[in-house]
């Protein structure tokens, strides 16, 4: 995996944080539960070495 690869998924993992702490603050638990799977995707996505899209 490339670099930029990498740094792409994690931009992508920070995005999702960023919605999912918004999604708490508006009390939108089934979205929080929703942006957590995402989460968990790309964070195996990075330790696997791509993802498949």
């Amino acid at each position: 995996m490339t670099a930029t690869k990498i740094a792409d998924l994690r931009k992508d993992l920070m995005e999702l944080e960023e919605k999912r702490d918004e999604a708490l603050e508006r009390g939108e638990f089934v979205n929080v539960l929703d942006i957590e799977a995402e989460m968990d995707e790309v964070v195996w996505a990075i330790q696997r070495g791509g993802r498949d899209d």
